[in-house]
């Protein structure tokens, strides 16, 4: 089995299973400002993309980048305060981070969230020291499937892009890391095995962290 130097971690439905509350919370805001979407319609649309990109597909190309800050951070809060009482890692990831870090990996995360969003869950699942990197929205100009992230990503660690491994919940996240010469590991929070593409770079999938193999980690 391939090992790799270094893996990168999308956040949101890939270290916490949390979509569906993010969808809640932008449908929400979406709402209060007269745009009506259902959940389903906002999750086919929207799913790995920054706030900067969902806001502009909603409300035009020439939305104020003021006004962007604004409400993204409105539907931050908002998602902030109905998930925190629910936050905790997918199932077998902090042991995952922990092994893989042992083993010497390094670990970047790279993820369409704001800092304002990334803070609060590393200081609130208490991940800062384990994660090597962070790229985040205010880091890159383009959203998935553009692979500008992970390409950061693998720059800032001095890993070369067939020696990176990316996790990612999201079918646009799975393209980026097609597109950035990456292989991939698919989490089964927001789309079935079944679902998953037959992207020649996608090496397993699974619905948590118990059952990935070991054997994925960087040997001394």
């Amino acid at each position: 089995m391939k090992t790799y130097n270094a893996f990168i971690f999308d956040m949101n439905g890939t270290i916490i299973d949390d979509m569906p509350f993010q969808t809640q919370a932008w449908v929400k805001m979406l709402a209060d400002q007269g745009k009506i979407v259902s959940e389903d319609e906002f999750a086919l649309s929207h799913y790995g993309k920054t706030n900067g990109e969902t806001l502009r597909e909603v409300w035009g190309r020439d939305l104020p980048e003021a006004q962007i800050t604004a409400l993204s951070l409105e539907k931050e809060k908002a998602y902030q305060k109905i998930y925190e009482p629910h936050l905790a890692p997918i199932a077998g990831f902090r042991s995952f981070l922990q092994a893989a870090v042992a083993s010497g990996q390094k670990v970047v995360l790279a993820t369409s969230a704001i800092r304002f969003s990334i803070d609060f869950v590393l200081k609130g699942l208490g991940l800062e020291e384990e994660i090597t990197a962070v790229v985040g929205a205010e880091d890159i100009q383009h959203s998935k499937p553009h692979p500008e992230i992970f390409l950061k990503a693998a720059q800032l660690v001095g890993a070369a892009p067939e020696a990176c491994l990316v996790f990612e919940d999201s079918l646009s996240g799975l393209e980026a890391a097609r597109r950035a010469h990456m292989d991939a590991y698919a989490i089964l929070t927001t789309f079935t095995e079944a679902e998953v593409p037959t992207f020649p770079n996608i090496v397993g999938a699974a619905p948590d962290y118990t059952t990935i193999p070991r054997a994925l980690f960087r040997t001394a």
